[in-house]
Formats: structure tokens, sequence, C-alpha cells
């Protein structure tokens, strides 16, 4: 059993960039809190999302390095972002406000801090990782051949009027722990009832280390404990529950 560490009701202020409209939105639709601040350089690496007029259905997601001023320091790189408008979402003009409908099968851009020299990214329409350094340069790549998931013909009927990809994501979460360790959750092959996550695990130079499965997603791992965030919508009310990872002393951290 875990332990709760702590259980508050909490609203999240968001940093809003104004969209083509003029109007502002979440700098990333998926996971707002996926930005990393450099206080020595006082920039910060978050995603800004551009509408196509003409395809409303697609966002394209700049990667950007952006000053405490908004300005763009460095453009990372261009990811498309596929989902499935409402009818609030198609009147946004007037309103101002954008509404979509997700599956979590989205082809989307993770990204997280190893240490304070690199950052690792990865777009999970293919299955390969960047690590960069803080001007964006990359130092090297992790891919991995891995099969193509595509969808079943009841999950095609299950999502029947959604815009789907060709294909599910070759992942839905990277992280990394106090040992600079990476973490990739991989997407399940099928549902289950008990719905197992599986991560690959790395090293931070690159080396494939271990397979793990957990029955919930880590937020944070460190120093031998793991935490998740456990949230009820109905209330808002959030807590941190921490598990004791007992055999931490023996998973590797390298290949040597």
């Amino acid at each position: 059993m875990g332990e709760v560490l702590e259980r508050k009701t909490w609203y999240q202020g968001l940093l809003r960039y104004p969209d083509c409209f003029g109007h502002s939105i979440m700098p990333n639709i998926m996971n707002v809190t996926n930005i990393l601040v450099n206080e020595d350089e006082e920039s910060v690496l978050l995603m800004l999302p551009s509408f196509d007029q003409t395809d409303f259905g697609h966002i394209k997601y700049s990667f950007c390095k952006v000053n405490y001023e908004g300005k763009i320091l460095n453009n990372i790189g261009s990811f498309s972002y596929l989902f499935t408008p409402t009818k609030m979402a198609r009147t946004s003009k007037q309103s101002g406000e954008v509404s979509i409908l997700i599956t979590g099968y989205e082809h989307q851009l993770h990204f997280t801090k190893i240490d304070n020299d690199t950052i690792i990214y990865g777009y999970s329409e293919k299955y390969e990782l960047n690590l960069i350094d803080n001007e964006g340069n990359c130092k090297f790549r992790i891919k991995r051949k891995a099969p193509i998931q595509h969808f079943t013909k009841n999950e095609k009927k299950k999502y029947e009027g959604v815009n789907l990809p060709d294909y599910k994501p070759f992942f839905h979460h990277i992280f990394t722990d106090s040992k600079d360790r990476i973490y990739v959750q991989r997407s399940l092959r099928k549902l289950s009832k008990k719905f197992i996550r599986s991560f690959d695990i790395y090293s931070k130079q690159g080396y494939f280390l271990h397979k793990a499965s957990l029955p919930y997603s880590p937020h944070v791992i460190k120093d031998g404990y793991l935490y998740t965030l456990i949230s009820f919508e109905d209330t808002g009310e959030e807590y941190v529950k921490r598990y004791k990872i007992n055999n931490w002393v023996q998973i590797k951290t390298g290949i040597n």
C-alpha cells in the first residue's frame, strides 16, 4: 500500500499565448505543466500552438525556447497534433474558447529535463528520442525498432466520428528519476481491466537498461521512492501517494 503524503483541492494558473484569432489559449493542451524553466538564463522551453484555419482539426506546435518577455530565442522543431473539434471549438473565433475532443491516442510531443545541461524530447509518431543541450543542439538520439500498433475494428467503432491517427503512438510519457535514468511509457497492445503501464528504461547515455510494468503512472521517482498523483474530477481533490522501491540500489544506471 502507498502512503498518502498530501491531500488538497487546487486550481492551476495557466501560461497563455495568443492563437491565430487573437485569443489566448494554453501552450500545451494535453499537459500545461510540461514547461521547463531555466532560471539561470531566464527562459522556458514550451510548445506554442497555431491553428490552421483551413483545417481546424490540426494544431501545429513549435517547440521553442522563450525568454521571460515572450521572445522566441530558438525554435527547436515543429510538430502536428490531430484532434476532433467540438461545436464550441468551431465557434472559438467568436467566443474565444477552444474545446476539443481527445482520445489519448493523439501523436504528441513529450519532453523533460535529464540534468542541468541535457533535455530529452520525442514525438510519439515514431520511437525516436532526442537529447539536446540548453541551446537546442542535438547531443545524440535514441532509436528503437518497435512494431506499429494499428487500431482494431472495435476501437475504430468505439471512436467513430473522431479523428484518429493512422496508428497508435509509440509512447505516452517521458520522465527521469533522481539517478538521471530515462523512463518511456509505452503504448499498450490491448487494454486490460488492470490497465498495467509498461516502461522502457534507459541510462542518460542512451543505453537500454530495463523493462518495467506498473499499475499506475509515476509522476516522480526520487531516492528510492515513487510518487503518483491521484485526482478526483468531481471534487477537484488531489493527493500524492508514495511507494517505496525495494530494489532501488540494485537498479542499474549504466551498462558497466
